[in-house]
C-alpha cells in the first residue's frame, strides 16, 4: 500500500520544467512510497513512461516503457517509488519523459528528492544484558537481609 505520495504538478506548454517541492523518502519506505504526477494536458493517454534516476551526476536506476494506461479526470498517473533506488542515500534528481504512440517523444519534468537513512537501517550496538536496580528495590533488598540476619 502506498503510504507516502509525493504530488507533483507538471507544468504545461514551452517552459521550465522544474518542480519547485523537494520531497524526503527514507530507506524504510519500502513498497510505500509513491510520486503522483498531475497533468493539465488530457493527451497522455497510452503514452510510455521512461524514468531516470541520478545521484552526484552518475545514473543509478532507469525504468524505461512503463505503461500510463487510461487518464482519469485528473490526468494523474502515480508511479511507485522502487525499492532498488531506496538503496541509495543523499540527493536524488529525477527525470520524466514520455514517449507517445505517434512517435512523438516528450521531456516531461525535472524533479528532485532525498533519500535519507532509516534510523532503524543503522547499524546499532545492542544494549547490554545489565539490570540497574532502583533505590527502592535496593532498599527493600537491603531490609531483608538485615532481617535475616
Amino acid at each position: 500500500m502506498l503510504r507516502k505520495i509525493a504530488e507533483i504538478k507538471v507544468p504545461k506548454g514551452a517552459g521550465p520544467r522544474e518542480a519547485k517541492t523537494k520531497h524526503i523518502f527514507a530507506t524504510y519506505d519500502r513498497q510505500g512510497a509513491a510520486f503522483a504526477f498531475y497533468f493539465s494536458d488530457s493527451n497522455i493517454a497510452g503514452a510510455m513512461a521512461n524514468l531516470l534516476f541520478m545521484i552526484d551526476g552518475q545514473k543509478v536506476f532507469v525504468d524505461d516503457g512503463v505503461t500510463l494506461g487510461e487518464t482519469n479526470e485528473t490526468h494523474t498517473f502515480t508511479y511507485p517509488l522502487p525499492d532498488k533506488l531506496l538503496n541509495y542515500t543523499g540527493k536524488v534528481d529525477g527525470y520524466l519523459y514520455f514517449d507517445f504512440e505517434d512517435g512523438s517523444h516528450s521531456d516531461e519534468i525535472h524533479f528532485v528528492f532525498t533519500i535519507k537513512k532509516s534510523q532503524i537501517d543503522e547499524t546499532m550496538e545492542d544494549a547490554p544484558d545489565v539490570y540497574i536496580k532502583s533505590f527502592e528495590e535496593i532498599k527493600a533488598d537491603v531490609q531483608s537481609k538485615a532481617s535475616e540476619a
